[in-house]
């Protein structure tokens, strides 16, 4: 009797609108041990190489920095970490979702450090590398990229497929993203935020910021820009509608309960608008907290300085977010255009 086949066992593939996407690759360990073995990776990456570029770089953030040697300040620095980890790993981004997130949430930090306190570009770039690396490398050993981000998709399967991947679209969105955090922060820095950052930091310096051009915050920002598009407005151009989503969006005023009536005034946004305050609301947090967290640790400010320096940097976020849905709606009408 000859033997029989083995069939394997994958995930059964998902179809949406009529199309099977092709099988994504996944990690065989437990899905249980995958959280873990991302921390333990991380961490150790990140030790590891800080150690390394240590005597190479010198030290110019100790320097600065405030001695977090007690065991509470340890603990709540890796808890910290552990945390960061966390937003990316449960809220399912991918290598390079988490790279985007990290340029956003380490920015603020990295400007301060250039601009106020003399820390050399190779120094605070080797540190974002270092950082972008213990976070991206792991996520892409455990999690396989995302289809949005893959431009050879099915069309059917990524919806915008064209439009995400398009060169003119991604520098134009890029540059959009750039212009807004350049004039949010060029504003701030003339409008009184010197006068806020002298009052609730021990800065060596202000006169970079003094002197500082528009262009020059545009040339330093771009990465911003790119991180910001990336994050924010492709995942939201690419989201996925199920007949599901059509039934849960459906709302008649006239059967309606006040509890879903409240719903539906709240949250009954588009899918797609969804995805897009979502993760609005992730880099706001983010940025917040891990500017604060790491903006305290330098010597001579306090809390309510971290927080109003990181508030800049949200709300350039947030007018982001507010310009990308529209461009997202202005697409939606060109593509319905074409279509006709």
């Amino acid at each position: 009797m000859a033997p029989r086949k083995e069939i394997a066992r994958n995930e059964p593939a998902v179809v949406t609108n009529g199309v099977a996407l092709p099988p994504i690759r996944t990690s065989r360990l437990p899905r249980h041990l995958r959280f873990p073995l991302l921390v333990i990776i991380s961490l150790s990456l990140n030790v590891a190489a800080l150690s390394i570029v240590a005597d190479g770089l010198g030290y110019e953030l100790g320097s600065v920095s405030r001695s977090r040697n007690e065991p509470w300040q340890v603990a709540a620095y890796l808890g910290w970490k552990v945390a960061e980890l966390a937003v990316g790993w449960y809220g399912k981004y991918d290598d390079l979702d988490i790279t985007w997130l990290t340029l956003l949430t380490h920015a603020p930090v990295l400007y301060l450090l250039q601009t106020f306190y003399f820390i050399s570009p190779t120094t605070a770039l080797t540190n974002l590398a270092i950082d972008l690396a213990s976070v991206a490398l792991p996520t892409k050993l455990l999690r396989p990229r995302s289809a949005l981000h893959n431009p050879n998709a099915p069309k059917s399967a990524v919806p915008n497929r064209n439009i995400i991947h398009s060169f003119q679209v991604i520098l134009s969105t890029t540059l959009l993203g750039t212009a807004i955090y350049s004039v949010v922060l060029y504003t701030a820095l003339k409008a009184g935020l010197l006068t806020f950052m002298v009052t609730h930091f021990d800065l060596p310096t202000v006169a970079p910021a003094h002197s500082v051009s528009l262009i020059q915050l545009v040339a330093a920002l771009f990465p911003v820009g790119w991180a910001v598009r990336g994050f924010l407005l492709a995942p939201s151009l690419g989201v996925q509608t199920h007949l599901g989503d059509a039934k849960a969006s459906a709302f008649n005023p006239a059967t309606a309960s006040l509890a879903e009536t409240l719903r539906h005034n709240v949250w009954g946004w588009s899918k797609q608008t969804k995805v897009l305050l979502t993760r609005t609301a992730v880099v706001a947090a983010m940025v917040a907290a891990n500017t604060t967290v790491r903006v305290s640790a330098l010597e001579g400010t306090d809390a309510v300085g971290a927080l109003g320096y990181a508030g800049v940097w949200v709300l350039a976020g947030a007018l982001s977010a507010v310009m990308f849905g529209w461009v997202g709606d202005v697409g939606d009408d060109v593509v319905a255009i074409k279509e006709l």
